[in-house]
């Protein structure tokens, strides 16, 4: 080979090999890219699904259903991006919207939809989910009617006690991107928890509402038979003013509204409950306290009833200074005391609620707790029952309402 032959071949050798360095390093950092963007990718979602699992952790801790599908909705909204949502509630065929983001709750309300109709409807009747399907003519109507438009949508089913109960849609992911299928898998997940938590919802309101139901016909017993009409409900009501006054705690309040509609059940063991010291027999209060201690419904109320007869000076049935007694029965003595000596249907009817009020307003009485009785001397005079002021839920949810951090 010649001279200028050799130098030929030497130039075009190294200029093949600087072209594979130069190609390896391009291919070397593409895919250096590519994995960092799967490294950051892969990142993401194991944030989300962090969140996923802090959030349904909470909502584990909520007890009304409207409050755990509004946070349902609102927890999935921000995990997979979508600009509009929705929660629908099933009553027989009939899909209303319970809960909205990104449209007028009452417009989206003004447009159910039945079992089978459209992307929602289907889900219902599948019981399958639904991740950006072609929307039906109902949908189109329906989003024309509301002045919107789909471009993606998630829809997931809530099952409760094996039985369609609810859907999530999830409408439009930011950038006008289609939901992918980790987003599907993240809010299934959640809705599977979410159904759970529903069905316990269910069940414990379907308790509350039994409760309710014994409680009432309790009530209409001791009012008819062992005091006189409306005694209970008033010493309800004042239960409640004063709890409130006195800035008692959510579940207290709670025992309290219990134990003033019960308070009286003792007197069905004493033969004339409506005759002797004013209020009847004072051994009617530790004896519902006994009682009820039997029953695993009412039991918390116990010691409020067995006290509420006790005095601040110590001269109740059992000789305990109110001191010594929860701040309930001292409320729930007060209470009872007021409607049995002003109300005229009351056998120991003796003044008025003004009279009353000059006379315990002097310090020589003994018989109440001053606090609870400066409450009722402050609260404006009433004479007949109080909207609203007998209808603290059983099931009274102190605090739960605190914000999901997603952002």
């Amino acid at each position: 080979m010649s001279a200028l032959g050799m130098e030929v071949w030497i130039a075009a050798a190294t200029g093949f090999l600087l072209g594979a360095v130069v190609a390896a390093l391009l291919v070397a950092q593409t895919l250096g890219r590519r994995s960092a963007a799967r490294v950051e990718a892969a990142g993401k979602v194991s944030v989300r699904w962090e969140r996923l699992q802090g959030a349904a952790g909470r909502l584990a801790a909520v007890r009304d259903a409207g409050m755990i599908r509004q946070q349902l909705m609102q927890i999935a909204q921000q995990l997979v991006g979508a600009r509009r949502a929705a929660v629908w509630v099933r009553d027989g065929d009939e899909l209303t919207v319970s809960q909205a983001h990104g449209l007028s709750l009452a417009d989206a309300r003004a447009h159910p939809l039945r079992v089978g109709e459209g992307l929602v409807g289907g889900v219902v009747a599948s019981g399958e989910t639904l991740r950006n399907g072609q929307l039906t003519a109902r949908d189109r109507d329906r989003d024309t009617a509301l002045s919107v438009k789909t471009h993606s949508s998630l829809i997931v089913p809530l099952v409760a006690r094996g039985r369609v109960c609810a859907v999530l849609d999830l409408r439009n992911k930011a950038q006008h991107q289609p939901f992918l299928e980790e987003d599907q898998r993240l809010v299934e997940s959640l809705s599977r928890q979410v159904g759970a938590f529903l069905a316990q919802a269910a069940f414990r309101q379907e308790q509350e509402d039994f409760e309710e139901s014994m409680l009432s016909v309790l009530v209409e017993f001791i009012d008819g038979h062992l005091t006189w009409d409306g005694h209970t409900l008033a010493v309800v009501q004042l239960c409640s003013r004063l709890a409130t006054a006195l800035e008692l705690p959510a579940q207290q309040r709670r025992t309290l509204r219990l134990a003033a509609m019960v308070h009286d059940i003792g007197l069905q063991q004493f033969p004339e409950p409506r005759s002797g010291a004013v209020g009847g027999e004072p051994m009617h209060a530790p004896a519902g306290g006994t009682l009820l201690e039997r029953t695993k419904l009412w039991a918390s109320a116990a010691p409020l009833v067995r006290m509420h007869e006790e005095r601040m000076d110590g001269t109740g049935p059992l000789e305990i200074p109110g001191s010594e007694t929860p701040l309930g029965a001292r409320i729930l003595a007060l209470a009872e005391y007021v409607d049995t000596v002003t109300n005229p249907a009351s056998p120991w009817f003796l003044c008025t609620t003004a009279e009353l009020k000059s006379t315990l307003a002097e310090r020589s009485d003994g018989r109440f707790d001053r606090a609870v009785v400066r409450a009722w001397l402050a609260a404006p005079h009433t004479t007949g029952p109080q909207p609203g002021m007998d209808t603290i839920p059983l099931a009274y949810d102190a605090d739960i309402r605190e914000e999901l951090d997603l952002d």
